[in-house]
């Protein structure tokens, strides 16, 4: 299974895409120009999304993937990075290691293992990733997710094994 951890402030919305709001305010909510890139890594790779932004404090991952869903998005969210108050690359890690050792993730519905984790990519416009940061696709918060950083994110989930 590949994975993407998601932030979204600055990576699926952004400066530019804010300027669209005729009223002149903020508008934080994803752009669906934004998401048609997210999109493209989805179809290209058959990742699945982490949560990582700091959404997940007000809003499940579920409802996330709900509005999404309303934008255009169309791949699969399965759940959000833990809050420890410490950098994105450590919650990223710990997320990880949970899945690795099947303590967070057995269903009693689905008594199987998850499947083993191929690859993974994170889409952020911050660097706090420590040991991770190989890991990073920087997304320039003026412009949000481009082009450019889907390809960048596809040749990162297609070339690595964990």
């Amino acid at each position: 299974m590949r994975i993407i951890f998601l932030d979204l402030d600055g990576v699926l919305n952004s400066e530019k895409s804010c300027l669209k709001n005729p009223n002149g305010h903020f508008n934080d909510n994803p752009d669906p120009d934004h998401i048609k890139w997210l999109n493209l890594i989805i179809e290209k790779t058959g990742a699945k999304v982490v949560i990582s932004s700091v959404w997940r404090r007000n809003a499940s991952w579920l409802q996330m993937w709900r509005l999404l869903d309303v934008l255009g998005f169309k791949g699969e969210i399965i759940g959000q990075t833990p809050e420890l108050h410490s950098h994105r690359g450590v919650e990223v890690q710990t997320w990880l290691n949970v899945y690795k050792d099947n303590k967070a993730f057995v269903r009693f519905s689905d008594p199987k293992p998850p499947e083993p984790i191929e690859s993974f990519v994170i889409l952020d416009d911050d660097q706090d990733m420590g040991e991770l940061l190989k890991y990073l696709v920087c997304v320039d918060s003026k412009e949000g997710l481009t082009e450019a950083d889907a390809e960048k994110a596809i040749k990162i989930l297609l070339r690595q094994s964990t």
